[in-house]
């Protein structure tokens, strides 16, 4: 699901701040990107967290939706936007949660939501990274010119590259993870669409 970003009023990091973000979620997701009062930020939902955009363009607010309350914010200010932000839970809890985000700086970023700690940065390449997706032992990660990173994750600690493939020579806009979590679809910005064996 994907938003036009909106600012989150000052002062909401609470459980009125969330009954605030939760209500204008209808309303955010039929705005264009790119309309007035949208930066064309996304913002991304998953599992029982809500990822939103932070302070700033290189923030993740992280929100918990099961306990309605707001959990952290991960950033590093040098990394230009965050272009995609995705997590994986090692437990029911979130507690145990990291969060990748794939920045304009062509590094991804691997978070500790529970305490907003970096645990890693790994630089892929010269151009931003646009999505990712993040599973329990792998994770994937594209750039605007079309190249796809195909990264092991040992669990809470660390990712490091398996593979390299140039799909394109424009980005990839999206992935897509069929429900068996065996075949990636990659959405390229020329219109092509690229399936892989995962």
């Amino acid at each position: 699901m994907v938003f036009a970003r909106e600012p989150i009023p000052s002062g909401t990091r609470g459980e009125s701040g969330l009954s605030e973000v939760m209500s204008a979620l209808p309303r955010l997701a039929h705005a264009p990107l790119g309309e007035e009062g949208a930066s064309g930020q996304t913002s991304w939902v998953e599992g029982p967290l809500l990822l939103l955009p932070g302070g700033s363009l290189a923030e993740v607010d992280v929100w918990s939706l099961k306990e309605q309350c707001f959990v952290s914010t991960v950033g590093q200010a040098n990394s230009g936007m965050v272009l995609s932000a995705h997590f994986t839970c090692s437990s029911s809890k979130w507690v145990s949660s990291c969060a990748m985000c794939c920045c304009e700086d062509g590094a991804v970023y691997l978070w500790r939501l529970s305490t907003s700690s970096l645990l890693q940065r790994l630089s892929l390449a010269q151009c931003p990274l646009t999505t990712g997706i993040l599973k329990k032992e792998a994770a994937v990660v594209a750039s605007s010119q079309g190249d796809v990173y195909f990264l092991e994750y040992l669990q809470g600690s660390t990712l490091s590259l398996a593979q390299q493939v140039r799909i394109s020579r424009k980005g990839v806009n999206e992935f897509a993870l069929r429900h068996d979590s065996r075949v990636l679809a990659a959405a390229c910005w020329d219109g092509r669409t690229s399936l892989f064996d995962w």
